[in-house]
């Protein structure tokens, strides 16, 4: 039997995502239980104030965490708000983003997962989005992880034609010029087989194309290949993502402290260039 639906107050109202408040109303869509033409088909259903939803029940038995709960343990960092640490750019839309809660869940109300494909999200400030500050942990923990492995690697990059594209190249080369990675990137957008060929042809440790494939034009991505040219096995990807994760986007990243362009970047050479 469904289960009527009961009025939320404000005590139980922080028990949910801030994304499935709608006018003082919450739903989810689950599949509908016992018998009649409702059965085994998903409904919208009213969820009841005690956090009784049947996933939420179901989670919780496992012990995992509920998207509710992750969302309101968010601690949303105010370094973001900064022009000095994050730029103005950022900072000026992190105040935005702060000012509208259900957007401020979906930029910061978690992090983007760092795989055998790479990172991949929208390009907007926050912590589970695209931008400089995320590409630039990513950067620092790949820079770590290689220099655990060898005395002096060196990494290609590449990017594409997608929006910050080759702002997102160059800061991984600043960074891991900065780190002591030798570093070749191309002066102008190529395409992935470019990227691995460079890789193999200088004799890379690794190599980091900016593109989000076949995504939507809001999308950009960050892609890790290894000395053969091809993406990242799924053991090496794990020892990068622990990397980042110990990562402070603020504190914990080495920038370039000369100016931009790819001139500036000390060993930083242009392949082709």
């Amino acid at each position: 039997m469904p289960v009527s639906p009961k009025l939320l107050t404000l005590e139980n109202m922080t028990e949910y995502p801030l994304s499935e408040l709608f006018s003082g109303k919450l739903y989810r869509f689950c599949q509908a239980k016992g018998s009649g033409r409702f059965r085994g088909k998903f409904r919208k259903e009213r969820l009841t104030p005690a956090g009784g939803g049947y996933y939420d029940r179901q989670w919780k038995r496992q012990g995992r965490t509920t998207p509710a709960e992750r969302t309101m343990k968010m601690e949303f960092d105010r370094r973001w708000l900064d022009p000095d640490k994050a730029g103005a750019e950022l900072a000026a839309r992190a105040a935005e983003i702060a000012a509208d809660p259900e957007l401020l869940a979906e930029c910061f109300g978690g992090e983007l997962e760092f795989g055998t494909a790479g990172l991949r999200g929208i390009l907007d400030a926050g912590t589970a989005r695209m931008n400089r500050l995320t590409v630039g942990k990513a950067t620092q923990g790949l820079a770590r992880v290689l220099l655990e492995d060898h005395d002096c690697p060196g990494v290609a990059i590449a990017y594409d034609s997608r929006h910050f594209s080759r702002e997102f190249a160059e800061e991984a080369a600043g960074i891991l010029a900065a780190n002591g990675v030798h570093v070749w990137i191309y002066p102008e957008l190529m395409p992935t087989p470019a990227l691995s060929y460079a890789v193999r042809e200088l004799g890379c440790q690794s190599g980091i194309m900016i593109t989000a494939s076949h995504n939507p034009p809001e999308y950009n991505g960050y892609k890790v290949y290894d000395h053969t040219g091809g993406q990242i096995v799924s053991e090496f990807a794990r020892r990068v993502s622990e990397a980042i994760a110990s990562v402070d986007p603020f504190d914990g990243v080495r920038r370039s402290i000369l100016s931009p362009r790819f001139q500036a970047y000390k060993g930083t050479n242009e392949i082709g260039g």
